[in-house]
């Protein structure tokens, strides 16, 4: 079985997109009980399109929230603390950095 990615990438202009994967499970009620272990996201959907949709919009409201109202550097941080580095982990993000052309991508090396 290949295994799934999680990533972030931070683009000129701080814009972002995402790779991860959730896992579902159906409940005997009938609801499906989801997890996004990248974000560390619980939540519950009532079909498996909704639970898509719900995902990549929980995902969105974690970028929200700690770009935001945290700030980019508690959102670096948190990246960090979830298991998020990049590929030369020799490399800072600084805040300078976010209006300079360059592309910063982190890959989650420990769920």
């Amino acid at each position: 079985m290949k295994k799934q990615e999680n990533y972030v990438q931070i683009k000129k202009g701080g814009r972002i997109s995402s790779g991860f994967f959730y896992i579902a499970q159906k409940e005997e009620s009938g609801m499906i009980s989801c997890n996004i272990p990248a974000f560390d996201i619980w939540f519950s959907a009532s079909s498996e399109e909704e639970a898509t949709h719900r995902a990549k919009s929980m995902v969105n409201t974690f970028f929200r929230y700690w770009i935001l109202d945290a700030g980019w550097k508690q959102f670096v941080l948190q990246l960090h603390k979830l298991g998020f580095k990049t590929s030369n982990h020799n490399f800072t993000i600084k805040p300078k950095q976010y209006g300079k052309p360059k592309t910063i991508t982190v890959r989650q090396t420990a769920p």
